[in-house]
């Protein structure tokens, strides 16, 4: 079934808004590979982000970090900045 899902990106459907888009097509395709390949007990695989990928990931974090506080449950909030000094989150690194 997995394996289904991630191959879904050769197969866009015509009304899909990325299918007439190689480039959206060849990065759907990069990440898939990345997931259908993983094996559970593996190192976690490095991903190569683009410069508008990660552009586009500071302004949802800023946006998100800003508004946590006062839209975010207690244990989110208590442990989302374990995740920016243990895991590397913060605006110009993704997950």
């Amino acid at each position: 079934f997995a394996n289904q899902i991630l191959s879904y990106g050769a197969e866009l459907d015509s009304d899909h808004p990325g299918f007439t888009d190689p480039v959206y097509r060849a990065r759907r395709k990069y990440f898939a590979d990345i997931a259908y390949n993983y094996k559970h007990g593996q190192p976690l695989p490095h991903v190569d982000y683009t410069a508008e990928e990660i552009a586009t990931w500071g302004a949802v974090f800023s946006k998100l970090t800003e508004l946590y506080p006062t839209h975010a449950c207690k244990e989110h909030n208590h442990v989302f900045p374990l995740l920016i000094e243990n895991c590397g989150y913060r605006a110009d690194n993704i997950p």
